[in-house]
């Protein structure tokens, strides 16, 4: 602190004088005075210690690229005996002629060690395949190594590197490298997106994926048919980002509603940036849209509901539509709060790998000859802003400059008609029909086959590198590391041979198709996966789901499904019906999997069993049963407010006669026994486990009881019974669990919970005991002058501690 602050107060103020007051020092007054020469060394030697690398200013993923191809550099050189940093001292001094060919030779080899093998079909089982196949890749590859190399001092413009970046695309033939892209551009048109929603939940079980990953794709590519945003902008996106309000019509000021207002914030943004500007984030609302498939809002209030999100605990769209709700004269806004504990968790909780898979799953499932990518879903929308904002808006919402829109974002398809923008009325109205050429989904045929048989699947394991991984298999232990990388080696090479196998024949089909020759042998309408099927009961769900975004069924309604649907609660109506919430998973053997339990306070996910179940009840949820509180399960099912007894039991009574058995807590699983050695709490079998595992050793010597020493008494313990017998006898324990005090922690004060001391025993406390044998008999004798009867006269009660004197 600069020494012209007046002096800090212990108890945070200043010590303020007049003379101060009066003439108060001003910020930067005598900012490098001498009194601050040690604390700024100190400081310079701390940015000596840590000083500022280039990487500072790159994202984690490209300071790890650069990273990467500046160590196979490092290893390229040391093989031809260079220095890795001469050859770019060459370029900088004008000697291109001795750096040019180690630059073609290290990009050459790099592209010859992209070749690996792969499985194929047919009798040589394994084929050559050139994972770099576009001279862009091998242009990045190079870029990445001059960013490496150029740290100290910009080189992009050297007549060397420019010359290398050239000679690159002249050589693409040689390295079986292609020089246009691998993919034709096309867009996702509003008609595509709509049969892109409409597959996902119609072939709901031939698109197997869990409801929580189901809904947030469906939300992520309605958020991307909006603006246009990567897809990484949107996927985890926080409720912190989302608010929820109540407003006021300002046509019709009685009526209220419901509005969303969503924070997007752009990636590819450069790090650690100062910014003059807020071109890194954009906002927009939303409220509810007759469309039901595109109603973003309905899709974020089912996530939000679903998990209990809301501070005032709105368990049911009906509390939380405005219909419940008053605004006060004069106020026109009223933001809905989301809890704390979700305002870092995602509303939109799908990773990009799995929005990758589902996205070409569905594509694939809807019979199309190529898949769109995903970013095709960007053009598309690019297309849509397009003309109907300005240029400046455009740019700003999609987060490029013009010159990118005008290189990335035009389809290789034209968006208008030529012949009408040509000839005018000449070309006659057919804009509706040549529209629909723009659609990337026109091309598809929903009788092209999407999976191969069972047989197929069976013939994979007559190769010789599945029989030889099989063989190998039997021969490891059955849990070692070796069995599960071998077990992955098999899965992978089966995976790939299914895929190749189906894409040789929808191909034959798509070619038949085209030459008007038969299709029907590639036909096979009765096919079904023959692999064993995952999220079946949830995926026959959400094909029961799928006429409620088409038919007249409200807002409502649909969100109340919806809930349902991610809470794994069976619909009335649908395929799947059980009165414990069974979440059935049919197994290759076609046997039914038993229902996982869940906890009905909270929206943990689903439990392994009931005694994990059991645990979290009641070590999260302790508090909760200390009183009477109403039951959070009843009333989002909408029963009403049913009270709850307090205490454990009846919490568990109450779960198993209303919503199930299944997820009823068991109340004996509760940490009821209390250890006096450590303060800790167990259940009453893990009690045993513990006082013979960790204090054992304790009992071999006298050792203090640490509650009587607490309340101010000397008291020295000898041997395990000794102390099973102090603990019942002194602290009233040991009913039922030897040695432990039995408590329900949750309703005597939860975690501090201390058992009480029975003060009436003042001398029994003091005494040691310790355990003898003879004749057969156990008795317990007292250390310091037992003498029978007579030395207990003056106490309330005396217990000899004998088994013999109570038979």
């Amino acid at each position: 602190m600069s020494s012209t602050l007046p002096e800090e107060l212990p108890d945070g103020g200043y010590e303020l004088s007049c003379d101060w007051l009066l003439n108060p020092s001003r910020p930067r007054e005598a900012i490098f005075g001498d009194g601050d020469k040690d604390r700024i060394c100190r400081m310079v030697e701390e940015y000596e210690e840590n000083p500022l690398e280039e990487s500072h200013f790159f994202s984690k993923r490209r300071a790890k690229e650069i990273d990467d191809i500046w160590r196979h550099w490092q290893k390229y050189a040391s093989l031809t005996g260079r220095d890795p940093d001469q050859v770019w001292v060459d370029v900088c001094t004008g000697r291109e002629g001795t750096a040019k060919p180690y630059f073609q030779a290290f990009l050459r080899r790099y592209v010859e060690a992209s070749i690996t093998l792969r499985p194929c079909l047919g009798p040589k089982e394994w084929e050559k395949i050139q994972t770099i196949r576009c001279a862009v890749t091998l242009e990045d590859v190079w870029s990445t190594l001059v960013a490496a190399a150029n740290i100290n001092k910009k080189q992009s413009q050297n007549a060397t590197i420019r010359d290398i970046g050239r000679w690159i695309g002249g050589e693409a033939a040689k390295f079986d490298l292609r020089l246009d892209q691998t993919f034709e551009k096309v867009e996702m048109t509003t008609g595509d997106v709509l049969l892109w929603l409409d597959t996902l939940w119609n072939r709901a079980m031939d698109i197997p994926w869990s409801p929580s990953v189901r809904l947030g794709a469906h939300t992520c590519v309605v958020f991307i048919g909006i603006g246009g945003w990567r897809s990484a902008s949107i996927l985890e996106l926080p409720y912190e980002d989302v608010e929820i309000a109540h407003v006021r019509h300002p046509r019709n000021p009685l009526k209220i509603c419901l509005v969303a207002t969503i924070t997007i914030y752009y990636v590819k943004q450069q790090k650690n940036r100062i910014r003059r500007d807020q071109r890194n984030k954009l906002k927009f609302s939303i409220t509810f849209v007759p469309c039901k498939p595109l109603c973003l809002l309905t899709l974020l209030l089912s996530r939000a509901i679903a998990d209990n999100a809301f501070f005032e605990g709105y368990r049911t769209i009906e509390e939380l539509l405005p219909s419940g709700h008053q605004l006060r004269d004069g106020v026109d806004f009223s933001a809905i709060k989301w809890r704390d504990e979700v305002l870092e968790k995602p509303i939109v909780p799908v990773l990009y790998h799995q929005y990758r898979d589902i996205w070409n799953m569905t594509l694939f499932v809807a019979s199309m000859l190529r898949n769109p990518r995903s970013y095709s879903m960007r053009v598309g929308t690019a297309g849509r802003l397009d003309g109907q904002l300005t240029p400046a808006l455009r740019n700003f919402i999609l987060s490029h400059s013009t010159g990118v829109y005008e290189t990335s974002y035009h389809p290789v398809q034209v968006r208008e008609g030529l012949m009408k923008v040509s000839f005018g009325d000449l070309a006659g109205e057919n804009d509706e029909l040549l529209g629909a050429m723009r659609n990337a989904c026109l091309r598809r045929d929903p009788w092209a086959p999407i999976y191969i048989t069972k047989q197929d699947l069976d013939n994979f394991e007559n190769r010789r590198d599945l029989s030889q991984l099989r063989a190998r298999l039997q021969s490891v232990a059955p849990k070692s590391k070796e069995k599960g990388k071998i077990t992955g080696r098999i899965q992978y090479i089966k995976n790939s041979l299914e895929k190749l196998l189906i894409e040789e024949r929808r191909c034959e089909y798509f070619e038949n198709l085209q030459q008007g020759k038969s299709t029907t042998y590639l036909v096979n309408l009765s096919a079904t996966n023959p692999r064993p099927k995952v999220h079946r009961a949830s995926s026959l769900i959400a094909g029961f789901l799928a006429r409620f975004f088409v038919d007249e069924t409200s807002h409502t309604a649909l969100l109340k499904k919806l809930v349902k649907y991610l809470r794994g609660l069976s619909l009335e109506g649908s395929p799947e019906l059980d009165a414990d919430r069974a979440v059935v998973s049919e197994t290759e053997s076609g046997a039914r999997a038993l229902p996982k339990p869940r906890c009905l306070l909270c929206d943990c996910p689903d439990f392994h069993n009931k005694s994990s179940l059991s645990r979290h009840v009641w070590d999260c949820h302790k508090d909760k049963f200390g009183s009477q509180f109403l039951c959070p399960e009843c009333h989002r099912l909408g029963k009403g407010e049913v009270q709850v007894e307090a205490g454990r039991p009846a919490w568990s009574s109450h779960v198993a006669r209303c919503h199930g058995t299944i997820n009823a807590p068991n109340p004996i699983s509760a940490k009821t026994a209390y250890c006096l050695l450590c303060s800790t709490h167990f259940t009453p079998k893990g009690f045993n486990t513990h006082l013979n595992r960790r204090h054992l050793v304790q009992f071999r010597q006298p050792l203090p009881c640490p509650e009587c020493s607490r309340q101010g008494h000397d008291c020295q313990i000898r041997g395990q019974d000794a102390w099973v017998f102090h603990v019942r006898e002194a602290h009233d324990g040991g009913w039922g669990v030897p040695g432990a005090v039995m408590t329900d922690r949750c309703e005597e004060g939860g975690s501090d919970y201390q058992p009480p001391i029975k003060r009436k025993q003042e001398v029994v406390v003091q005494r040691q005991y310790k355990r003898a044998k003879g004749c057969g008999l156990t008795k317990w004798e007292l250390d310091g002058g037992f003498k029978g009867k007579g030395d207990h006269h003056q106490e309330e009660f005396w217990v000899t501690g004998r088994d013999e004197d109570y038979v």
